[in-house]
């Protein structure tokens, strides 16, 4: 453990392709691929089941139209249960929404604690989540102590473990603790912010039209991942005629746009503290309410 200071980040995936390798597997990545599915499953039902049974496909569309997504889903890694966690989040806050059952807040916060068990940028979800509820929902305070709870009990052995070992319950990151002293974060995570202002303006734009995979011509610097056009496209659009939705889907549409907006402003911010900070797979956590409003857009789009 002192070799390798990963050990410290929350390991929930990494944990289920070791069991499955104990199992017998001799490809974890299906394992992988199978998360996958089913995020793209839940994705496509939840958005028909929202927004009309003709638009299910949009949102898986517009996810895999990107390479690196696209790609991801043949690896052992956490990029597509990251996603698969996010929509769990996004679907119980949802229904939570329309139907105002605790058990619904407390599937989102098994949502939001599991993607945070996965990858620590996952933590917006629960600041996500609980704005959610304080500004969204009735029955604030059980709905967020039931949310925050859940969260809590899937996440916190990872920061307990981290703690008794280390005395940073977040280790290896922002604070010193084990084998990671003052020099060692200096060394590792202040890398200096790519790009220029432009970035801090037009991020969401940069990281889609110029966020290709390192090495590729044209590539802009820091956001290592291709996510096609049709994401942005579409969810630029998410807002047209809104006075004219339903009101569970005006629930739903600011939702989404609450999920969105939070992450892009963290996104935006965390960027020009550190270099590191900018890579488009940290928040890959938040792409189901990305995919959400491309769905709202498409449909616009569609009528015009």
């Amino acid at each position: 453990m002192e070799a390798n200071v990963l050990w410290g980040f929350p390991q929930i995936p990494h944990m289920l392709y070791t069991l499955a390798l104990t199992l017998g597997a001799q490809q974890v990545a299906v394992l992988g691929w199978a998360m996958g599915l089913l995020a793209v499953l839940g994705l496509s039902g939840h958005f028909a089941d929202r927004f009309g049974d003709q638009l299910g496909w949009v949102a898986p569309a517009v996810l895999l139209s990107g390479t690196s997504l696209a790609a991801s889903l043949a690896w052992g890694y956490v990029d597509w249960p990251s996603i698969l966690f996010g929509w769990m989040t996004l679907y119980g806050l949802d229904r939570y929404l329309q139907k105002e059952e605790l058990t619904w807040a407390i599937l989102a916060g098994l949502g939001s604690g599991l993607a945070l068990g996965s990858k620590y940028p996952a933590g917006l979800l629960l600041v996500s989540g609980a704005a959610t509820l304080l500004l969204l929902g009735r029955k604030k305070a059980k709905a967020l102590l039931s949310f925050l709870a859940a969260a809590g009990l899937v996440a916190l052995p990872w920061a307990l473990r981290n703690l008794l070992a280390t005395g940073n319950g977040i280790y290896p990151m922002l604070f010193s603790g084990g084998v990671m002293d003052a020099f060692r974060l200096q060394a590792t995570q202040a890398l200096p912010a790519q790009g220029n202002w432009l970035d801090l303006l037009l991020l969401p734009f940069r990281a889609v039209l110029f966020g290709l995979e390192s090495g590729r011509v044209g590539g802009a610097p820091g956001y290592e991942a291709d996510l096609g056009i049709a994401i942005l496209a579409f969810a630029l659009f998410a807002w047209l005629d809104r006075q004219r939705l339903p009101a569970g889907e005006l629930t739903s549409l600011r939702l989404l746009a609450l999920f969105s907006m939070m992450t892009i402003v963290v996104w935006v911010v965390a960027a020009r503290l550190s270099g590191h900070l900018v890579r488009t797979h940290l928040y890959y956590f938040a792409f189901p309410a990305f995919a959400g409003l491309a769905v709202l857009g498409f449909r616009n789009v569609s009528h015009l």
